[in-house]
């Protein structure tokens, strides 16, 4: 066999086992897919913008009630997966942060998060609880 052949016959091989290896970290629930979900949810909420990802957390921008833009930043503390119980039973997760609002921690009060309500409505808190669904690969919260 030649070099050209072999070398492209390498490239399809490492090719294939990385989409193959892509392919299956959808597939299981994974602290990385739980955080990305995470993510997601709240660029979902309206107003949402300028999303800066980094290794412990993330940044963005949402307007306040008055409508001036608002620097928030969210710190990851715990990621935990909790596997099923039994065959009937789905994987679990919840994630706890910290959240910002132009440098200072918004804390909850009890059980009363604290943060404007459009997270709140898209299921969001700083003590935050998701369900995966594995028919469609994918958290809800």
């Amino acid at each position: 066999m030649n070099e050209e052949i072999r070398g492209t016959l390498s490239i399809v091989v490492v090719l294939g086992a990385t989409l193959i290896a892509g392919c299956t970290s959808q597939r299981t629930p994974t602290e990385l897919n739980l955080k990305t979900s995470f993510v997601d949810q709240i660029a979902s909420v309206e107003a949402v913008s300028g999303i800066v990802l980094g290794d412990d957390g993330f940044e963005f921008v949402h307007p306040n009630t008055d409508g001036a833009p608002v620097t928030w930043s969210v710190a990851f503390r715990t990621v935990t997966l909790v596997p099923p119980r039994s065959n009937d039973d789905v994987y679990q997760g919840q994630i706890e942060s910290a959240w910002y609002a132009d440098g200072e921690i918004v804390q909850p009060i009890g059980s009363m998060s604290r943060l404007p309500n459009s997270f709140l409505e898209a299921g969001i808190a700083q003590t935050c609880y998701a369900i995966w669904f594995e028919e469609e690969q994918r958290w809800d919260w």
